[in-house]
């Protein structure tokens, strides 16, 4: 291969690289200024592609669903090396209620829970919900009470 057409090769695998990325930047939209890591568009508005839950240790949020009136179910795994008994959770400072099954919750490492409450997160089907702080307390057990947060944004269900 000649240096011509090694120079024209990467030419070709540029411009096609670069044309992936318009289209998903077309498809996606571009992050906004304030919203770092979200998928936004160029004016600035939130469009999440799925829900997210980031920024947990202990409790791993492997999914979740907000309705309308609150009603919110989350998936929770223990990721703790020991169990932990899981005591209250909350929504931008506000204790989830009504919860099935009803707290405390014992966990083993790696057991999952699925639990459902009404928490203060509010809207109409399709709505957009970012940054909204989630809390979960628990102890260890034989250990001190403990918190671990993170935030959820997605769309109301």
């Amino acid at each position: 291969m000649t240096k011509k057409e090694m120079i024209l090769g990467l030419l070709l695998v540029g411009l096609f690289i670069a044309g992936c990325a318009q289209q998903a930047q077309k498809y996606l939209g571009s992050p906004s200024a304030n919203q770092s890591g979200s998928q936004g568009t160029s004016n600035g508005e939130w469009h999440p592609v799925s829900n997210e839950a980031v920024g947990f240790s202990v409790f791993g949020v492997t999914d979740f669903s907000v309705k309308a009136d609150g009603s919110m179910t989350l998936y929770l795994v223990n990721n703790a090396q020991s169990s932990v008994n899981l005591t209250d959770i909350k929504i931008n400072g506000s204790s989830l209620v009504s919860l099935t099954p009803s707290l405390p919750q014992l966990l083993g490492p790696g057991e999952n829970l699925t639990i459902s409450g009404i928490s203060a997160i509010r809207g109409a089907k399709g709505d957009a919900f970012y940054n909204d702080q989630l809390v979960f307390s628990y102890t260890v057990i034989g250990g001190a009470q403990h918190t671990d947060s993170g935030i959820l944004r997605g769309r109301i269900d």
